[in-house]
């Protein structure tokens, strides 16, 4: 097995004392951890390989408060009702932590206010004159 092993990480594996490794063979990662990783160094490595390309991933939903503006959340938005000017009735929107991006709600003409967050990937590059 440790054919398998990079020179330069068996070089700091020799370098470990027993208990160093004993921790870090104790760390608990679920998958989900080890997911999100492998996703973070994804867009990292597509940063520096394309250094003026831009990318934002996020969940594009559509609120329905005021003129029914469509939203990109950096984090997963949930959905809270509230009445209307005391009208009695309610509308619908879509609230998170992240950053928002108000976007043109043409280029996700099927979502509604009642759709579920659609997860999306905007790259921006831009163009060189």
């Amino acid at each position: 097995m440790s054919n398998n092993i990079h020179p330069k990480l068996r070089a700091a594996i020799d370098n470990m004392s027993d208990e160093q490794i004993a921790e870090i063979l104790n760390t608990k990662y679920t998958a989900a951890d080890i997911a999100k990783q492998q996703k973070a160094l994804e867009q990292l490595k597509e940063q520096l390989c394309n250094p003026k390309q831009v990318t934002i991933e996020g969940w594009v939903a559509v609120d329905e408060y005021g003129i029914g503006g469509c939203f990109l959340h950096t984090q997963k938005p949930h959905a809270e009702s509230r009445e209307f000017c005391d009208t009695g009735e309610y509308e619908i929107g879509w609230y998170s932590d992240g950053v928002k991006y108000e976007l043109d709600s043409r280029l996700f003409s099927d979502l509604t206010p009642e759709s579920e967050p659609q997860k999306v990937r905007i790259t921006i590059t831009p163009i060189d004159q």
